[in-house]
């Protein structure tokens, strides 16, 4: 529903087990569409409790829009949680890293107090906000990403693999939380479902030696994971390494010609 405050319309939902008005903070957001689900999420945050409402609605259809560049090849990764096939690269900011210490030191705080105590709760509500702010840091990323993606690109290309593997290679407790901010596997999910939505084709590609491989000169030019730049002592090619890997997997797609011997059929989904 909505009323009038200080001159400006605002929104409220009213629920039929809660008293009062429930402000609600998207105010931007207009449903257009006929109304299918509303489903209540009730999360306690310490010192309050804060309610989600997730409304499912069907938006009249619109014809899809031509993509405004032709394929790519996307490479997904913990340093650039995208790389593309042009070069374009969308770096992970590692929002948990920066905001780890102030973690630390509440959860410090929060460790030495009572759990009856007025104060407990107020920290106890810090760290939920905390807690709150990344993953919906994680998720804005994730979203922003895929729709870039889908609306700037088709078909678009991708590895044949699960993102399980891809974690088997962290080596600290610093790489797992840069898999954890990239969010790989919902970033997948997203590109996916998006891309069915908007008429995009994606297609898997083999993954194998992707980030080996010269894409230049098709030579092989073994690296370490920590190795970020891709360096060719055959052809002098120099360039990112997620980059090259990007290049590798849109030309395996056999969409673009290979600047050597062609690669195996792509499987397409």
């Amino acid at each position: 529903m909505t009323e009038k405050k200080d001159g400006k319309k605002r929104l409220f939902l009213r629920l039929g087990k809660i008293p009062g008005l429930i402000k609600c903070y998207n105010q931007s957001t207009e449903i257009k569409g006929d109304l299918r689900t509303c489903t209540i999420k009730r999360k306690d945050m310490g010192s309050h409790s804060v309610y989600y409402a997730s409304i499912a609605y069907e938006p009249p259809s619109k014809p899809y829009k031509e993509p405004l560049k032709g394929p790519v090849g996307i490479d997904i990764g913990i340093s650039n949680i995208v790389a593309f096939s042009d070069g374009g690269k969308v770096k992970n900011d590692h929002i948990f890293f920066y905001l780890a210490s102030t973690l630390r030191k509440f959860q410090q705080r929060l460790s030495r107090l009572s759990p009856d105590t007025k104060m407990y709760g107020r920290i106890q509500t810090r760290i939920n906000h905390l807690y709150e702010k990344i993953k919906n840091h994680r998720k804005n990323n994730v979203e922003t990403t895929s729709a870039h993606i889908v609306k700037d690109y088709g078909p678009i290309v991708m590895e044949d693999l699960s993102v399980m593997q891809i974690r088997k290679r962290a080596r600290s407790r610093f790489m797992t939380n840069g898999y954890n901010d990239a969010s790989l596997g919902y970033l997948r999910r997203r590109i996916q479902d998006k891309a069915s939505s908007a008429g995009r084709e994606i297609i898997l590609v083999d993954p194998k030696g992707t980030s080996q491989t010269c894409s230049v000169c098709g030579e092989t030019v073994k690296k370490d994971l920590s190795v970020r730049v891709h360096e060719c002592p055959h052809c002098s090619t120099k360039m990112d390494r997620d980059v090259n890997a990007a290049r590798n997997i849109l030309f395996r797609s056999g969409l673009v010609p290979a600047p050597w011997v062609d690669r195996p059929p792509a499987s397409r989904a």
